[in-house]
């Protein structure tokens, strides 16, 4: 993909309805409090956080949760309405991902820090799962001034957006947001103070390390479990 295609989801980024701004609400959030499979996964994601980079699998995640593997695969099933496996993938690509923007680390070093052991296979999954290999992933975002990892909560429902999912990890980070109505559309034209005046920078954004061919806010996260926001240089 050329940069220059980048801009497709920073023309209308903050697409939401044609009259305002979305505030799309997070339904049934309430129906996870006090829940013990809540309070279960809740302690699988905290020992998936703190251990990120070591070699996650759902034997080995589920023994330090106290949990089984069968309970816990299906915690993950109807929460976060995807596999444990591809849980960890995604959130060890995205991690990877990040590396390879921010650093000039080589490629076998960034595979050991996220937990493979070896660099050809961490090269085949990445590719996997992006579509790209971690050098082209790498030198297609050369240049990269910012990224934001946004991982799945579980208030996460169905029918909510990215760009509603978005706005309010933004908000709740205290991140600041510049928003405009663009052509009948809302839009983010600011995160952090960086925006695109001149069109030679911009912010694009990532949903399970690819890059949609669709607006954040008709891009949807039920079954996804990381969002990433970068700014480009175009």
């Amino acid at each position: 993909m050329e940069k220059g295609g980048k801009l497709f989801s920073l023309i209308a980024s903050g697409l939401a309805s044609k009259n305002k701004i979305s505030t799309s609400k997070f339904e049934n959030s309430s129906d996870f409090e006090n829940s013990d499979g809540v309070n279960n996964i809740d302690i699988a994601l905290t020992y998936i956080e703190h251990n990120i980079d070591q070699k996650l699998t759902l034997v080995n995640v589920s023994k330090n949760s106290y949990l089984s593997p069968a309970y816990l695969s299906r915690l993950f099933k109807e929460y976060f309405k995807i596999n444990f496996s591809n849980y960890i993938r995604a959130r060890k690509i995205a991690l990877a991902q990040t590396q390879l923007i921010s650093t000039d680390e080589p490629i076998d070093k960034v595979s050991r820090k996220i937990g493979f052991s070896r660099a050809n296979y961490f090269n085949k999954v990445f590719k996997e799962t992006t579509n790209l290999t971690p050098l082209q992933f790498r030198k297609m975002y050369t240049g990269a001034k910012k990224i934001y990892t946004i991982h799945r909560e579980l208030e996460w429902n169905d029918n909510i957006s990215v760009y509603a999912v978005s706005r309010q990890y933004f908000q709740k980070q205290g991140v600041t947001l510049k928003e405009e109505i663009i052509n009948g559309y809302p839009c983010l034209t600011s995160i952090d103070g960086l925006s695109s005046p001149d069109n030679k920078n911009g912010w694009i954004y990532l949903i399970d390390g690819v890059q949609p061919q669709t607006l954040p806010s008709e891009s949807y996260v039920k079954d996804k479990s990381v969002i990433q926001w970068i700014f480009v240089t175009l």
